[in-house]
């Protein structure tokens, strides 16, 4: 995500760094450096002002990682949603975001009460025309059939009985915002157990928890195979 940010971006999600002298800046020093423009003792701002062009520059036209995340003075201060397309970043790409504990992130998912139910059986994607479903999403509804590659587990549990489809196979509407449309308005079957900011998804090969409307994605380390 940082790479992918212009210098005027970068002013504009970090005001400060627009009055530090472009020697405190590692990174955008060398940036400039790698163009032929010398900046002296100059701020970062000034340099802006004098060459508007330059605000158009990538960090990406430079090698970041053989920087730390502190180069760039008041990154860690900053808000995500500060950065230009942040959006459409992944959690890899966004350093120690995805060590941060959903409790902690903002609107956290607050789960209400404990789901358990038994699993009667395991079926492959050999199965087809599966209905009694407990799969879904929120635009869609949490009850759709499957009509082909209907790998799924069967619950056996007197209020939660019916199939959890895989969401390897099955694609729902789902998705909010503009976050909607970067997979074209579809997001893997699933339930979301008592928060709707998150959700529950079966694949193949593991459970995978994600943030409804969000690209974070954490995978389970027990493996499933459906």
């Amino acid at each position: 995500m940082l790479g992918e940010q212009t210098l005027q971006q970068l002013v504009a999600a970090i005001p400060s760094l627009g009055q530090r002298a472009v020697s405190q800046i590692p990174p955008v020093q060398q940036l400039l450096a790698a163009a032929g423009l010398a900046a002296g003792d100059r701020s970062l701002g000034e340099i802006l002002a004098e060459n508007p062009l330059v605000g158009n520059w990538q960090l990406n036209g430079i090698d970041l990682s053989q920087f730390p995340i502190s180069a760039i003075p008041g990154i860690s201060q900053a808000a995500i949603g500060n950065f230009a397309d942040w959006g459409s970043s992944f959690v890899a790409d966004i350093p120690g975001l995805g060590n941060v504990p959903l409790r902690q992130m903002p609107n956290p998912a607050t789960l209400a009460g404990t789901a358990v139910v038994r699993i009667d059986g395991i079926w492959g994607a050999a199965e087809s025309y599966r209905y009694q479903t407990v799969t879904g999403s929120y635009q869609d509804g949490f009850s759709v059939p499957c009509e082909e590659n209907c790998a799924y587990l069967e619950l056996d549990d007197l209020e939660n009985a019916g199939r959890w489809i895989s969401g390897k196979y099955q694609q729902m509407n789902g998705g909010e915002g503009c976050l909607r449309f970067l997979n074209g308005g579809k997001e893997p079957t699933g339930r979301h157990p008592g928060s709707s900011r998150l959700c529950v998804i079966i694949f193949a090969y593991g459970i995978v928890k994600c943030l409804s409307g969000n690209t974070f994605r954490t995978i389970l380390s027990k493996k499933l195979s459906v």
